[in-house]
């Protein structure tokens, strides 16, 4: 047995192990356990009076084997002297199989050493830490076992066998008793001709989502769809009925990019390929003859290869000011950018406009309006208004208990969100990878919005400090495009353009008769109706 010796004053290493990165960016706010792991290792170790020595943090390993470059580290150092042990924020991340695990405790205690679980809070220096350590161990080499063999076995299996085990049923196929899908023998003939639309017409996206329209071809996800909107009675009352009322053009896209046409079931695995900076997925189980198909692999593969348009030029949208900021009045959807042809000129300039086709429904009065016209009109307005709050010294600046506030939002959605990513120890025996990577999305959009709101509450506030100092008037002549249009977003909610019912030129309104600003804290989504602004009031300075 080794010598043991006091290591009571040494500082405790921590090992933080993620075992599915997934293809996530570890730099980004969505990737949180890490920082949950962290937070929870520095905690133990306080608790028991110690220090932190050096944090090892592992992506993408498994924790069947201690042979790991991070656990190397830490017992190196360990028989050095330059650490008193190890903290780990549960027992697995450690190790999951139960005689390394042990043997290595086992090493450190007799040695000195302390293995702490910020979890369970159990010290191997108590003889009740040792046993339950031992015992979570020997749990832990089960469980991953278990996983490992019934979740594949059960998977593979099913696709084998030419179940589809997926969420919703695709569009153009019905569920049969044994689990295979079974053509729709109204809508898959449909769906075969738009492939061939594609393929050999080379309609654009938008083009075969009207004419999928036109056919009373429904999405299989349309009744969840509008049950979502059930929930939302001031769009509901806006549409009518509401609900999913015909096909965008990036909804015909997935359906002809899903290979599940072709007869093809398959089962995501990790993804983890990268391919020219984009992440895809790699799938462990294929079945490419599970089911009846409705296209010909050739057929498929042609409408997916088909280039039907260049890409468009983005520059258009570099000449406004306002971009992401306009919103039409008929409908409340966000205008987007395009470009037209100044026949006076002859060059192209920015139009902001209402797509007016939109899933939900078509906007009864969709706006549009010209760059060059709206833009100045918005950028004087905006510099009278804040000529107005400096004189009337309106402006709020830095608002401690408002960022603590948002802080705490971002704490709750971030430990929502690292419990849940956790429960991916347990796929097949609690909860489907299906359920599992739906929950991951949705807590994910919630901590990206919780996120988002603390930043721009943050940047606000250094927006409004550099106002008080009324540097930002006598700058903004001088300041790029790419920096007014930067200050106009923490100053303006939202503008609301009106149609011009179908008039032009010198008969259009004029613009202040058209255009509506909510400044920052004005627009509230609760209570503003569009159909009930009208008519809109000119903005006065200051407003």
């Amino acid at each position: 047995m080794a010598a043991t010796r006091d290591r009571s004053h040494l500082p405790i290493d921590a090992v933080i192990r993620v075992s599915r990165v997934a293809g996530r960016d570890t730099t980004s706010e969505r990737y949180h356990t890490e920082d949950y792991q962290r937070q929870e290792v520095i905690r133990a170790i306080e608790e028991r009076g110690r220090e932190l020595g050096e944090i090892f943090v592992e992506r993408d390993v498994s924790g069947k084997t201690l042979e790991r470059d991070a656990v190397k580290q830490v017992m190196r150092r360990f028989e050095a002297g330059e650490c008193g042990g190890v903290a780990v924020a549960y027992l697995s991340r450690f190790g999951r199989s139960a005689g390394q695990t042990i043997l290595a405790i086992n090493d450190l205690t007799q040695k000195g050493g302390q293995f702490i679980t910020a979890d369970g809070k159990f010290d191997t220096t108590t003889a009740h830490g040792k046993a339950f350590i031992g015992f979570m161990a020997i749990l832990a080499e089960m469980e991953l076992d278990r996983l490992s063999e019934n979740w594949e076995t059960i998977v593979g299996r099913a696709i084998e066998q030419g179940r589809y085990i997926g969420g919703a049923i695709p569009t153009g196929y019905l569920r049969g008793e044994d689990g295979k899908l079974v053509p729709d023998e109204r809508v898959a003939p449909i769906l075969n001709e738009l492939f061939r639309l594609r393929a050999e017409d080379g309609l654009s996206w938008t083009q075969l989502a009207d004419w999928l329209t036109a056919q009373g071809v429904r999405p299989n996800t349309a009744d969840m769809t509008e049950r979502k909107v059930a929930d939302r009675p001031a769009r509901a009352e806006r549409y009518g009925k509401g609900g999913w009322q015909r096909w965008t053009r990036q909804a015909v896209k997935n359906l002809i990019e899903n290979p599940v046409y072709m007869g093809v079931v398959r089962q995501a695995g990790d993804p983890r390929n990268v391919e020219k900076g984009r992440t895809r997925k790699t799938y462990s189980f294929r079945n490419d003859g599970a089911h009846e198909a409705i296209v010909d692999p050739l057929l498929w593969e042609e409408a997916n290869t088909k280039q039907v348009q260049p890409g468009r030029d983005n520059t258009i949208a570099e000449q406004t000011l306002l971009r992401s900021l306009c919103f039409c009045h008929g409908c409340g959807h966000r205008m987007i950018i395009t470009g037209r042809l100044n026949r006076r000129t002859g060059e192209r300039e920015a139009l902001y406009y209402c797509r007016r086709i939109y899933s939900t429904g078509e906007c009864p009065a969709p706006a549009s309006i010209i760059a060059r016209k709206l833009d100045p009109y918005v950028e004087q307005l905006f510099l009278e208004h804040i000529a107005h709050l400096v004189q009337a010294k309106r402006i709020a600046t830095s608002d401690k208990s408002r960022i603590e506030e948002l802080e705490r939002a971002v704490a709750v959605a971030r430990a929502d969100y690292d419990k849940w990513e956790e429960m991916s120890d347990r796929l097949g025996e609690k909860i489907s990878e299906d359920r599992w990577l739906s929950g991951l999305e949705k807590r994910a959009a919630k901590l990206d919005a919780a996120v988002e709101a603390r930043d721009r509450e943050l940047e606000r506030q250094r927006f409004a400090d550099e106002i008080v100092s009324e540097t930002l008037l006598e700058l903004w002549p001088t300041l790029p495009k790419d920096d007014k249009r930067f200050n106009l977003s923490f100053a303006i909610d939202r503008v609301i353009v009106r149609s011009a019912n179908g008039k032009r030129g010198h008969s259009a309104p004029p613009v202040e008769a058209r255009a509506r600003i909510f400044w920052a804290g004005e627009y509230d989504p609760d209570e503003t109706v569009f159909v009930d602004l009208e008519p809109i009031d000119v903005p006065a300075a200051g407003r």
